[in-house]
């Protein structure tokens, strides 16, 4: 279980391409911020791959006069080659963080947990493991924050600390537990503004074939 590949985008892009080809039958992991629309609005994501994308919905930025949202997207099974995510709003939105990752030998979410607060200090709750490998994959979000720092055993990824407006991090554990996704903002954020936490656990199951297509 290791980080193969990641890439972002700060300027407001809806399509994003991985640097590399991904690998067959790896994990893709999109993340989006974007301003704050109806609550009755929708986001998607697709790729050129034609990889299929689940989501634990749309995550909104407690304080209204802020706004804001965040929205995680993952693909297990991924088909190699080269590849582009694209991001779609049933209204238009803007963009203010884009992230993709793609991950190896995981292909089943186990459990996951999230939180809203306010202030510097940001955890998404405990989560408790069932199965002694895992890939721990976290993220906080948020508005006016320039810099921070993920939590003890935390590695981040390496996006830069301009008012990018989230930040994605991971870790590989070998034994059942109880972990949290923590980040603590050191500059750009005051005690007023508001943000979310978000933490999921992958695991490797029985791998499942994707079904093939014999042309005569």
């Amino acid at each position: 279980m290791e980080l193969i590949q990641y890439n972002f985008s700060i300027t407001n892009d809806t399509s994003l391409p991985f640097t590399s080809d991904n690998g067959d039958g790896n994990l893709l992991v999109v993340l989006v911020t974007f301003n704050a629309g109806q609550p009755t609005d929708t986001y998607m994501v697709d790729d050129t791959n034609n990889n299929v994308y689940q989501t634990l919905g749309k995550r909104i930025f407690p304080n209204p006069a802020i706004g804001g949202n965040s929205q995680l997207f993952y693909a297990f099974n991924s088909v190699a080659g080269p590849n582009t995510v694209s991001w779609h709003a049933s209204v238009p939105s803007t963009v203010i963080g884009f992230v993709i990752h793609e991950f190896s030998l995981v292909n089943a979410l186990d459990v996951h947990a999230v939180a809203t607060g306010s202030g510097a200090s940001q955890d998404s709750g405990p989560i408790t493991t069932n199965f002694a490998n895992a890939l721990l994959f976290g993220y906080e979000a948020g508005i006016n924050q320039n810099s921070a720092t993920s939590g003890v055993g935390w590695t981040s990824v390496e996006i830069p600390n301009v008012s990018t407006q989230c930040r994605t991090q991971y870790q590989v554990v070998s034994s059942i537990g109880t972990y949290n996704s923590t980040t603590t903002t050191t500059s750009g954020k005051s005690q007023t503004n508001h943000w979310v936490e978000e933490i999921l656990a992958f695991y490797e199951a029985v791998p499942v074939p994707r079904s093939t297509i014999i042309e005569f």
